[in-house]
């Protein structure tokens, strides 16, 4: 392939300049090495692909073949997880793509100051992931046919005691969120910063158990010479109500992108 023929796909972005053994034999989203682009102290991390098969067009259809898309984060995350293992690297989102390796460097130039100091952020530090479900909540009731109750004062019996169930699940509940605020503190005591997501839908979706509420859904960013403290401030919990499901270590992606409002979107495109 010529120049013309191809584009420059942008996996990641770190401090130049990156070893050798870093990209050594790593498959990236097609055939081909994966290399480097230097501007001043920064290195980009690219792969020549075939712009018949990533151009606008074809990219769309790609994109629109679940298959097709596993096996492109697939293949994108490998990259960057094979550069982070020995550096500190900002992640680019899925298909970024330039016309060249020029356009590469342009970015690199516009971008220098934000991707310098996302790389300070995150140097020496690695994502944690810490998703925290409770039990099911009770309370939710039966007939009073249901209880057994079908005589004089029946419905009202009932209800008092539908308000007593309801009253201690709300208790408990209470209790289950204060336990969330205090584990998130204990976590965060720890860490370097941290990103609240949104709670997994449930009850059986992803990793829940049947009927438990996701309470807390977070990633903190960790020191590796804190790593040690951070387990055992997960491990102080381990006897509560709450279940711990937690991943990492990881390339901190959720603390590369730009702060909420810039311009660019996504991480650096």
């Amino acid at each position: 392939m010529t120049a013309s023929d191809t584009a420059s796909y942008l996996y990641a972005v770190a401090h130049a300049p990156l070893p050798d053994e870093a990209l050594t034999g790593v498959a990236g989203v097609h055939e081909g090495p994966v290399r480097t682009v230097a501007e001043g102290t920064l290195a980009a991390v690219v792969q020549s692909v075939p712009r018949e098969e990533f151009g606008p067009e074809a990219l769309e259809r790609r994109l629109g073949d679940i298959a097709e898309v596993e096996r492109l984060v697939r293949a994108h995350h490998r990259v960057v997880q094979a550069v982070g293992a020995g550096t500190a690297v900002v992640p680019m989102r899925l298909a970024t793509l330039y016309a060249d390796d020029d356009g590469v460097r342009r970015v690199l130039q516009d971008e220098a100051g934000r991707l310098d100091a996302a790389l300070a952020r995150i140097t020496g530090r690695a994502e944690w992931g810490v998703k925290a479900y409770g039990p099911p909540r009770t309370g939710r009731g039966r007939s009073a046919a249901a209880d057994g109750g079908t005589g004089p004062g029946a419905g009202r019996e009932y209800l008092l005691r539908r308000r007593a169930e309801r009253a201690e699940a709300e208790r408990a509940h209470a209790e289950l969120l204060e336990s969330v605020v205090e584990l998130d503190a204990d976590l965060r005591a720890v860490a370097d910063d941290v990103r609240h997501l949104p709670p997994r839908p449930t009850p059986g979706a992803g990793d829940a158990a049947d009927g438990e509420t996701n309470v807390l859904n977070a990633s903190y960013l960790v020191a590796h010479e804190r790593t040690d403290a951070f387990g055992a401030a997960l491990a102080r919990w381990a006897d509560s109500r709450l279940r711990l499901d937690v991943g990492g270590p990881w390339v901190p992606y959720s603390f590369t992108a730009p702060e909420e409002g810039s311009d660019s979107g996504g991480a650096f495109p």
